[in-house]
């Protein structure tokens, strides 16, 4: 797979595990499957919530330096907008 374009979070922390994610660019069209799926942004007029709203969160990958990948599924509140 050609990756034409790589974007990561301007804060990312690579120590601390924080903001990693990042937008991949390819030169091709991608197959959806099962694994490969489009995710769905909001829309520009969303509001998202206030501080002290709880949301269901998941996420996968690597979490310590001891700890491979783990996958966490729990309730959390939004600390700030």
């Amino acid at each position: 797979m050609n990756i034409i374009t790589l974007i990561t979070h301007p804060k990312y922390s690579r120590a601390k595990f924080e903001k990693d994610y990042a937008m991949i660019g390819v030169g091709q069209r991608l197959n959806i499957t099962a694994n490969v799926a489009p995710i769905e942004l909001p829309e520009d007029s969303f509001e998202f919530p206030s501080a002290g709203f709880a949301a269901l969160v998941i996420g996968y990958g690597k979490v310590s330096n001891t700890v491979r990948f783990l996958i966490c599924l729990t309730f959390a509140s939004i600390l700030s907008n």
